[in-house]
Formats: structure tokens, C-alpha cells, sequence
């Protein structure tokens, strides 16, 4: 074969890789999965790449070749990258810093073996710490739906309870605000244990009882000073302090004495 017809095949070899090297890129560009400022950097290593390919032509051919995975490995990698999930900019910064170096160096002799590790070490560290973020947060949702759940049955008891008893405001207040709190507490770390929370709703009965003005039968001291001892026992859960969980017993042993005509004086009293 003369000179003239070994130029023209290498001018076609040459004229073929151009051509790949810019459908690939063109694919790369047009690619959805791939958000769009990472198509744009990923585009800028179309004539660094075509430099590759016209020294070697099994660049793409070749699964093995460095260049080919390292050029893989970050679209792959870019897949469902999202600037709200990268709020900081790392992953986005980690692909322009390897698109610069190869930009800068395509030229010489570019060790793409170890921009892949790079790379690969970095990727598999930011998805360990992408998977942790999403187990907080789905833990967290998780969490706040307990919660909600909690306070909804919670709600939902205190008005069957009440709705029919002319209650006084110390006693609606205590029973809506403090013990709410200790049967929203008692659904979120009893849950396996509803004797706990059958107790804690008992106890909404009893202090009732003992509240209502002009009963067939008065309560008697024993009854209102099991009800306060029992107040006293769920506050401390909901980490009432001892100063003041004595003086809300008092100032209820107090008024449901009031309430049940019982003279403080003369009964056996303790607090």
C-alpha cells in the first residue's frame, strides 16, 4: 500500500474517533439522569478525551482502560445528585477538581489509576455519610410520628374523660397540661407495656372522682391522699423537680379537701 493510502486510513481512523468521541460527550450532555452543572463540567473533557483517544483508539472499546472508568465512575456516581443534597458544594467541587486536573495535564502522562481511587474514596464516603443523614432523618419523621400519635391518643382520652364533669380549673389544668404530659411520655416508652398506660389513665378517674363537688359520697382523706401520692409519682416521669411536685400535691390535697368538706385539721394528713 503506498504512503497516500495509509494517510487516508489513518485520516478515517482519525475522522472515527473524532466522531465517537463526540457522540459519547453528546450522550453525556443529553443524558437526564445526569443534572445539568455536572453535564457541564463533565462536557469540558470532550477534547482532552479526543487527545486520548486519537494516542489510543481502544479507549472506549477497552472497558479496562483507566480514562474510560474514571469518566464512568463520575457520571455513574452524579446520578441523582442534587444541590439539596449537597448543600456544601463537596461532590459538585470534587468532580470540577478532577475535570481541572485533567484539563491541565492532558498534555503530559495523567494517572488516571489514581484519580479513580480518589474519586471511588470519595464517593463511597459521601454515600456511607448520605446513608446516616437518611436513617437520622427517616428516624426522626418516624419519631415525630410517634409523637403526634401519642398526643392525638392523649387528646383523645382527656376529652372522653372530662367532657362530662364541671371540673375546677386547678384540676383542668393539671390534667390537660402536667398529666398530658406523662401520658404522651407513657405511649412513647410503654408502648409494649399498656398495663403502665392502663394505670396512668386510671389515675384520670380517680382525680376526678375526688374534684367533683356534691357527690352522693364524699371521698375520704385516704382516697385524696392516694390520688396526690399517685400525681406525684407520674410528674417525677416528666422530670418535675421535688420542690415542685410538693407544692402541687399541697396545694391539691388542699383544695379537694375543700372540696370534699374535709377539715385539714383534724384528719390524718400527709403529704
Amino acid at each position: 500500500m503506498d504512503s497516500d493510502g495509509e494517510n487516508k486510513i489513518v485520516k478515517q481512523q482519525d475522522e472515527d474517533t473524532i466522531d465517537l468521541i463526540g457522540m459519547l460527550f453528546q450522550f453525556l450532555v443529553d443524558d437526564r439522569n445526569l443534572p445539568d452543572k455536572i453535564q457541564v463540567l463533565l462536557a469540558k473533557l470532550q477534547i482532552p478525551y479526543l487527545h486520548l483517544a486519537l494516542k489510543d483508539r481502544n479507549l472506549f472499546s477497552n472497558t479496562e482502560n483507566n480514562a474510560r472508568k474514571l469518566l464512568d465512575n463520575m457520571a455513574k456516581g452524579a446520578i441523582g445528585w442534587s444541590e439539596e443534597n449537597d448543600k456544601q458544594g463537596h461532590f459538585l467541587n470534587k468532580i470540577e477538581s478532577i475535570v481541572q486536573h485533567i484539563l491541565q495535564h492532558h498534555q503530559g502522562e495523567i494517572n488516571f489509576e489514581d484519580l479513580i481511587e480518589d474519586f471511588d474514596t470519595f464517593h463511597s464516603r459521601t454515600e456511607k455519610r448520605s446513608k446516616v443523614i437518611e436513617k437520622r432523618t427517616s428516624e426522626k419523621a418516624l419519631g415525630q410520628e410517634r409523637i403526634y400519635k401519642a398526643k392525638e391518643n392523649t387528646a383523645e382520652i382527656l376529652k372522653a374523660k372530662m367532657k362530662n364533669f364541671p371540673l375546677p380549673k386547678t384540676v383542668t389544668d393539671l390534667l390537660l397540661n402536667s398529666w398530658a404530659n406523662v401520658l404522651v411520655l407513657t405511649h412513647l416508652r410503654h408502648q409494649d407495656e399498656p398495663e403502665i398506660l392502663e394505670k396512668n389513665i386510671k389515675f384520670i378517674d380517680m382525680l376526678i372522682y375526688v374534684s367533683l363537688k356534691n357527690k352522693s359520697k364524699p371521698a375520704t382523706n385516704a382516697q385524696i391522699s392516694h390520688v396526690c401520692e399517685r400525681l406525684g409519682y407520674g410528674l417525677k416521669m416528666v422530670a418535675f423537680d421535688e420542690a415542685s411536685i410538693k407544692k402541687i400535691r399541697i396545694d391539691l390535697f388542699e383544695l379537694l379537701l375543700q372540696i370534699n368538706g374535709l377539715n385539714p385539721e383534724t384528719e390524718d394528713i400527709e403529704i
